[in-house]
């Protein structure tokens, strides 16, 4: 099944990485310099930093106090003008996103294209010993209409969320319900959570997120050929899923079609 508006707001896949023996610690010069290349696709950079604060126990009766901090690079993201893609690396991570714009919607295909050549550039320059894990993410933005008389039920939409009672909790403003499943056709589990959200004044609709992961663990190797054929499986799974969380309702927002 294919939609015409599917409910993607962004599709990002994620690779982690065990160390080879010689690394001491993580590289930044390094990292500046396998950005450069990509420049031209990438031109903003930005870095987000984490502060690990030193404490010493004064007595009782005093606050302890700061001895010192570490201020450290958590992240560094390259992206392009309009933040629609975006290039990321931590340590012994990398990870490429694709942000829907207007009416392109991310789709896994393009994703796999942008990222394998960075993916193979990585392991030129900065030489893991293996990739441990890759992870394929999914953010859904799924708005229902709003019927007349303000209500709805849930598991008209999602057969497999409970629905939480008005009383004796009153008015219920937010919701969460997260999943976890083993996978039949690729190690790794699923992690699914839907939680409301606000919804915008400008549209009378109910809005939820829908996040998707979908582990591929104790990949430990360098085959990409292994590791994207585990990759395409988990993605066919995601789809499977996909379509079975929601009911025909709420894929029918979505204009679905088939292929011949």
């Amino acid at each position: 099944m294919n939609f015409l508006n599917p409910p993607v707001a962004e599709l990002w896949v994620s690779f982690s990485f065990a160390p080879n023996e010689a690394k001491t610690g993580w590289d930044l010069g390094q990292v500046g310099k396998f950005l450069q290349r990509y420049m031209d696709e990438f031109p903003r950079l930005e870095r987000a930093l984490e502060t690990e604060l030193h404490v010493e126990e004064t007595s009782a009766s005093d606050l302890p106090r700061v001895i010192g901090r570490d201020v450290r690079v958590k992240y560094v993201r390259a992206s392009n003008a309009d933040r629609s893609r975006i290039l990321q690396l931590a340590d012994d991570e990398l990870a490429f996103h694709l942000l829907k714009r207007g009416d392109n919607y991310p789709r896994f295909s393009a994703v796999r294209e942008a990222i394998t050549p960075k993916l193979n550039d990585y392991l030129r320059d900065f030489q893991p010993a293996s990739i441990r894990k890759s992870v394929i993410h999914y953010l859904d933005i799924i708005d229902i209409p709003i019927p007349v008389d303000g209500k709805i039920e849930i598991r008209d939409y999602f057969p497999f969320v409970t629905d939480l009672p008005e009383l004796p909790f009153g008015q219920v403003q937010f919701t969460a319900q997260q999943f976890v499943a083993e996978c039949p056709v690729d190690e790794g589990p699923l992690h699914l959570q839907i939680r409301t959200l606000p919804s915008p004044p400008e549209k009378r609709v109910f809005r939820f997120r829908v996040d998707w992961q979908k582990h591929s663990t104790n990949v430990n190797s360098l085959d990409l050929t292994e590791i994207w054929n585990r990759l395409d499986r988990s993605h066919q799974y995601l789809r499977d899923c996909f379509e079975l969380f929601l009911t025909k309702s709420t894929l029918d927002l979505f204009g679905p079609f088939s292929e011949h």
